[in-house]
Formats: C-alpha cells, sequence, structure tokens
C-alpha cells in the first residue's frame, strides 16, 4: 500500500517523536518519605520493623507499632506505615511475650472489610512474625516481616 506523501510525512515526524521520546532522559521517581517515628505517652512500647507484602516480594515496607498496655501480656495497638505512597495505620491488639516466645496480633483498618493478623515469636533479635489477612472470613498468607521492641 502506498501512503500519499502528506499520509507518509506525518507516519515519518510520528516515528521522529517516538524515537527521540524514547531517548529522552527520565526523570527519577522521588523516593517515599520517610515514616516519621511516632512520639510515645508514659507506659507506652514502640515496635519499629519491617514487613514485605508476598505478591511484592521487592517492596519493603517500615512500620511502627505503639503498644498501650491493656493486661499481663497484652496491648492495644496501632500499626503505622506506607501504603501506595499514603500514611496508613490500622488499630488493633497484641497478645505474648515480647522478649522471648510466641506472639500474636491483629489490626483493622478504618472502615475496610478485611483484618491484618500476624503471628510470630519473639527471640532476643526481634520479632520475626507471618502475616495473613481475612477478607470474608478466610485468613490467606499474605508475607513476612520483623519487629524489634524499641522502649
Amino acid at each position: 500500500m502506498k501512503l500519499p506523501l502528506s499520509a507518509a510525512l506525518v507516519f515519518a515526524l510520528l516515528l521522529h517523536a517516538v524515537a527521540a521520546d524514547a531517548n529522552a532522559p527520565r526523570r527519577p521517581r522521588a523516593a517515599p518519605a520517610a515514616l516519621a517515628k511516632p512520639a510515645l505517652q508514659d507506659g507506652q512500647k514502640l515496635l519499629s520493623g519491617t514487613f514485605t507484602w508476598a505478591s511484592k516480594p521487592a517492596e519493603v515496607h517500615e512500620i511502627y507499632v505503639v503498644l498501650t498496655p491493656d493486661g499481663d501480656k497484652r496491648w492495644t495497638a496501632r500499626y503505622l506505615f506506607q501504603w501506595g505512597g499514603r500514611d496508613t495505620e490500622y488499630t488493633g491488639a497484641i497478645r505474648g511475650d515480647l522478649q522471648s516466645g510466641e506472639v500474636e496480633g491483629t489490626g483493622d483498618p478504618a472502615g475496610a472489610k478485611r483484618t491484618f493478623i500476624f503471628e510470630g515469636r519473639a527471640t532476643g533479635s526481634g520479632i520475626s512474625f507471618n502475616s495473613f489477612e481475612t477478607t470474608g472470613g478466610k485468613k490467606a498468607r499474605q508475607g513476612t516481616g520483623k519487629f524489634k521492641l524499641e522502649a
């Protein structure tokens, strides 16, 4: 098929523009802002750490958990992290021995129909955990992480 001269000229210009765009330097994406370390009130403890979502293993997310005592080896928990570039907060509870032994926790985002669950073990080096999510009552493994007790 032979293109009219004007169509051929437009096609050639379009190819040139695409090639030039492909070779143009790209602006680097800004790194996500660092997650601010939360201030604690009297009696509160802080867990800091990271988690990795199984479906996105190249992304490591920073997380803080503010713990407020709620009985023997029980705390209410505020999970603070960034997701999709936004500061995110889940609220829930944690129970177990934060120094040595089994630890488990739950967290819920405001208005969501799912619950975050983690199950782990505390040792001298911190708490290693597996995370799960329940949607519609079904528990599905979502990733792994590690917490360190700071205060």
